[in-house]
Protein backbone atom coordinates (compact mmCIF):
# COMPACT_ATOMS: atom_id res chain seq x y z
CA UNK A 1 0.00 0.00 0.00
CA UNK A 2 1.30 3.25 -0.82
CA UNK A 3 -1.54 5.18 1.12
CA UNK A 4 -4.94 4.89 2.95
CA UNK A 5 -7.71 6.92 3.45
CA UNK A 6 -10.27 6.32 6.12
CA UNK A 7 -13.34 8.15 4.98
CA UNK A 8 -15.22 10.35 7.01
CA UNK A 9 -17.71 11.95 4.81
CA UNK A 10 -19.08 7.97 4.76
CA UNK A 11 -23.01 8.06 3.90
CA UNK A 12 -25.30 6.20 6.37
CA UNK A 13 -23.95 3.47 8.01
CA UNK A 14 -21.26 2.39 5.25
CA UNK A 15 -18.12 3.01 5.92
CA UNK A 16 -15.04 3.34 3.14
CA UNK A 17 -11.47 3.15 3.59
CA UNK A 18 -9.30 4.14 -0.01
CA UNK A 19 -6.37 2.51 -0.75
CA UNK A 20 -3.48 3.27 -2.89
CA UNK A 21 -1.29 0.97 -4.34
CA UNK A 22 1.11 0.73 -7.15
CA UNK A 23 -1.12 -1.05 -9.30
CA UNK A 24 -4.47 1.25 -9.25
CA UNK A 25 -6.92 2.25 -5.69
CA UNK A 26 -8.89 0.31 -3.91
CA UNK A 27 -12.47 0.90 -2.61
CA UNK A 28 -13.10 -1.12 0.34
CA UNK A 29 -16.65 -0.97 1.31
CA UNK A 30 -17.73 -2.18 4.49
CA UNK A 31 -21.58 -2.27 5.18
CA UNK A 32 -23.95 -4.57 7.15
CA UNK A 33 -23.81 -7.33 5.14
CA UNK A 34 -20.31 -7.23 4.93
CA UNK A 35 -17.32 -6.29 3.30
CA UNK A 36 -17.17 -5.34 -0.75
CA UNK A 37 -13.45 -4.44 -2.36
CA UNK A 38 -13.62 -2.40 -5.79
CA UNK A 39 -10.33 -2.42 -7.58
CA UNK A 40 -9.83 0.68 -9.64
CA UNK A 41 -7.30 0.39 -12.49
CA UNK A 42 -5.93 2.91 -15.33
CA UNK A 43 -9.04 3.44 -17.12
CA UNK A 44 -8.89 5.48 -20.34
CA UNK A 45 -12.66 6.41 -20.46
CA UNK A 46 -13.65 9.77 -19.84
CA UNK A 47 -14.27 9.30 -16.21
CA UNK A 48 -12.20 6.83 -15.61
CA UNK A 49 -9.03 6.61 -12.94
CA UNK A 50 -5.79 7.81 -14.28
CA UNK A 51 -2.39 6.84 -13.85
CA UNK A 52 -1.38 3.29 -11.98
CA UNK A 53 0.65 3.88 -8.73
CA UNK A 54 -1.16 5.83 -6.51
CA UNK A 55 0.68 7.73 -4.31
CA UNK A 56 -1.51 10.48 -2.51
CA UNK A 57 -5.44 10.64 -1.56
CA UNK A 58 -6.11 13.47 -0.28
CA UNK A 59 -9.96 15.47 1.23
CA UNK A 60 -9.72 18.90 0.32
CA UNK A 61 -11.15 22.00 2.59
CA UNK A 62 -14.75 21.45 0.40
CA UNK A 63 -14.76 17.11 1.63
CA UNK A 64 -13.49 16.19 -2.37
CA UNK A 65 -11.45 13.51 -2.42
CA UNK A 66 -8.61 13.26 -4.74
CA UNK A 67 -6.27 10.48 -6.21
CA UNK A 68 -2.98 11.41 -7.48
CA UNK A 69 -0.83 9.11 -9.09
CA UNK A 70 3.02 9.29 -9.27
CA UNK A 71 3.14 9.54 -12.49
CA UNK A 72 1.41 13.29 -12.35
CA UNK A 73 -2.37 11.96 -12.70
CA UNK A 74 -4.74 14.35 -10.23
CA UNK A 75 -8.16 12.67 -10.03
CA UNK A 76 -11.07 14.06 -8.51
CA UNK A 77 -14.06 11.98 -7.39
CA UNK A 78 -16.86 13.15 -8.71
CA UNK A 79 -19.51 10.20 -8.53
CA UNK A 80 -20.13 7.24 -6.74
CA UNK A 81 -18.25 7.77 -3.52
CA UNK A 82 -20.67 6.39 -1.21
CA UNK A 83 -21.75 3.62 -2.90
CA UNK A 84 -20.84 -0.25 -4.39
CA UNK A 85 -20.35 1.16 -7.86
CA UNK A 86 -16.88 2.10 -9.32
CA UNK A 87 -16.28 5.77 -8.60
CA UNK A 88 -15.61 8.07 -11.75
CA UNK A 89 -13.41 11.07 -11.63
CA UNK A 90 -12.09 13.98 -13.31
CA UNK A 91 -8.49 13.83 -14.25
CA UNK A 92 -5.72 16.25 -14.83
CA UNK A 93 -2.31 15.32 -16.13
CA UNK A 94 0.26 17.95 -14.33
CA UNK A 95 3.02 16.51 -15.78
CA UNK A 96 2.60 17.01 -19.03
CA UNK A 97 5.43 19.64 -19.51
CA UNK A 98 7.60 16.88 -18.77
CA UNK A 99 8.89 18.78 -15.61
CA UNK A 100 6.81 16.98 -13.13
CA UNK A 101 8.26 13.43 -12.08
CA UNK A 102 6.69 11.93 -8.99
CA UNK A 103 4.21 13.02 -6.64
CA UNK A 104 4.33 11.79 -3.44
CA UNK A 105 2.38 14.91 -0.94
CA UNK A 106 -0.25 17.44 -1.91
CA UNK A 107 -0.84 20.04 0.19
CA UNK A 108 -3.50 23.04 0.45
CA UNK A 109 -3.57 26.33 1.05
CA UNK A 110 -6.42 28.52 2.84
CA UNK A 111 -7.87 29.52 -0.60
CA UNK A 112 -7.92 25.90 -1.78
CA UNK A 113 -4.69 26.06 -3.93
CA UNK A 114 -2.58 22.72 -4.32
CA UNK A 115 1.19 22.67 -3.65
CA UNK A 116 3.67 20.14 -3.74
CA UNK A 117 7.69 19.37 -3.55
CA UNK A 118 9.02 22.63 -4.83
CA UNK A 119 5.65 24.20 -3.21
CA UNK A 120 4.06 25.28 -6.20
CA UNK A 121 0.93 26.19 -6.10
CA UNK A 122 -1.51 25.23 -8.17
CA UNK A 123 -4.98 26.49 -8.33
CA UNK A 124 -7.20 23.32 -9.90
CA UNK A 125 -10.54 23.69 -11.08
CA UNK A 126 -11.91 20.04 -11.73
CA UNK A 127 -15.94 20.07 -11.74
Amino acid sequence: MTDIFVDQVSAGANKIIWAGTSNGLNKLLFTKEGMKVLHIKNDTTSTGLKGEFISVIHQDSNSDLWIIGIDGWMNKLIDNRYNDEYPQFNSLNINENGTFNTTESLQEDGYGNFGWEECVLYALTLN
